[in-house]
């Protein structure tokens, strides 16, 4: 199974091969979606989550990215809050903890339980 690191480097040269950068929006909430049977088109409603400046855009196709870790549910295991080791969820990983010679518990399943380190 690749890295993150392989993976990302695959979606920047995907990203840099098509041009597609200034088709991306990063750093975007989608707050609403509307498909508009005249013109056979979906209006998207936007929020830019660092200047909070809302627009729309048209589009024939919609699809979201979001992934389903953009907030990530919190450790509710009992007991978690006297574990004397790091807890972290993959979708904020702690890269200031060294996992090198450590016992490594992941708990969970499918690609996103892949540790982020190479």
């Amino acid at each position: 199974m690749p890295s993150n690191v392989e993976i990302k480097t695959y979606v920047d040269e995907v990203v840099q091969k098509y041009g597609l950068q200034h088709k991306m929006r990063l750093s975007t909430e989608v707050t609403g979606a509307v498909w508009m049977e005249d013109v056979s088109q979906w209006m998207i409603y936007l929020k830019d989550t660092i200047s909070g400046k809302e627009y729309c855009h048209s589009c024939k196709a919609f699809f979201a990215a979001s992934g389903q870790l953009v907030e990530p549910r919190p450790c509710d295991i009992q007991g978690s809050e006297n574990f004397l080791g790091s807890i972290f969820h993959s979708a904020r990983w702690n890269h200031d903890i060294s996992l090198e010679g450590k016992n490594v518990v992941i708990i969970g399943n499918g690609c996103k339980s892949v540790p982020q380190y190479t």
